[in-house]
């Protein structure tokens, strides 16, 4: 039992403990199989006619229903023409790429220290995905192999 801040004990009532605790009672009702089959039939394969109109999952109206993430995403996301540039080796190979003509930039415009750090930034960040995309090849071999 609890306490009030007087030390006294606090009664309970049986509908307070219900409005705290959800009992579940187990099986609440039997319904003979006879009744069972004369309320819940399939309906006749026979009465349906197939629909000239496009049927719609309920799915595909949810996707679609605009939303700010997906204007977001939608306006964020680059144009790929090439598609076989997203392959994970194609990829990596990119990313490389990109690489070195950073760290060439960053020594032909060695001068300015602002631009220099930049480069460097940059050159950190395109490191790391490089690494993270030779981390994700190796678990894909591995998967693989297993």
């Amino acid at each position: 039992m609890e306490n009030d801040s007087n030390n006294k004990p606090i009664k309970k009532t049986k509908s307070d403990l219900e409005e705290n605790f959800e009992m579940d009672f187990g099986l609440t009702g039997i319904t003979k199989g006879s009744d069972f089959n004369k309320r819940m039939r399939l309906p006749s394969t026979s009465s349906f006619d197939p629909s000239d109109g496009k049927i719609e999952a309920k799915l595909s109206k949810v996707l679609r229903v605009k939303t700010l993430d997906g204007s977001l995403i939608q306006l964020l996301r680059p144009e790929v023409t090439n598609r076989s540039i997203l392959t994970p080796t194609q990829f990596r190979n990119k990313i490389g790429e990109l690489r070195a003509v950073f760290s060439q930039k960053r020594e032909a415009d060695g001068k300015n220290i602002t631009e220099q750090e930049l480069y460097n930034d940059i050159e950190q960040l395109l490191g790391e995905e490089e690494e993270k995309c030779e981390l994700l090849d190796q678990y894909r071999h591995m998967l693989l192999m297993g």
